[in-house]
């Protein structure tokens, strides 16, 4: 079974996991399972291990003990990321921009097709943006932007690559929800 094609993504499932950080027990035997084409909320407060269980579902931490099954196959933490293939989009909270344009924070070093560029521009609200606005740098500070538009960036980020999965963590904080309703 190849498990490393996208096209293959059925499930991917934690069961019993337990995760400690600084000593303190954040996620306690939790069991989950994520099927293709399903869409899940996580709702919790500051500090209750939302990012923690994001990050254990790609495999970006170790859990202290429990399983991790892609496909339903057993799969170590580290293996997860490569079964997606790059086809991952997350919407962070605190999305960092690059100093450099616009465009390039969109495209993060892949290449540009305009016609997806335009459209990931559009769902993610930027749609008042010209083609020549992308061109504009991003501050270093970002005092140039908006926190509104650093958001959208990011979505708009997101949305190009075209993924499998999208992941979005607290990822319209700077956004009223009109605009969030519409971007959904």
């Amino acid at each position: 079974q190849n498990i490393t094609n996208k096209e293959n993504f059925k499930n991917i499932t934690l069961e019993n996991i337990t995760f400690n950080y600084d000593g303190n027990k954040l996620l306690d035997k939790i069991n989950i399972k994520i099927n293709r084409g399903e869409k899940i909320g996580i709702k919790g407060k500051s500090g209750s291990g939302k990012t923690s269980l994001i990050n254990l579902m790609l495999g970006m931490i170790e859990p202290q003990s429990g399983n991790l099954y892609f496909n339903d196959s057993p799969i170590k933490a580290n293996q997860i990321i490569n079964c997606f293939n790059g086809k991952i989009g997350i919407i962070p909270q605190n999305p960092t921009m690059i100093e450099t344009s616009i465009k390039e924070n969109i495209l993060l070093g892949e290449k540009e097709n305009k016609d997806r560029l335009i459209k990931s521009i559009e769902i993610a609200g930027l749609d008042n943006f010209t083609l020549n606005d992308l061109d504009k740098n991003i501050h270093s500070t970002s005092l140039n932007l908006s926190g509104g538009q650093i958001q959208r960036i990011s979505i708009a980020r997101a949305i190009y690559k075209l993924p499998s999965i999208l992941i979005i963590d607290e990822g319209f904080n700077q956004l009223d929800n009109d605009k969030e309703k519409k971007i959904l």
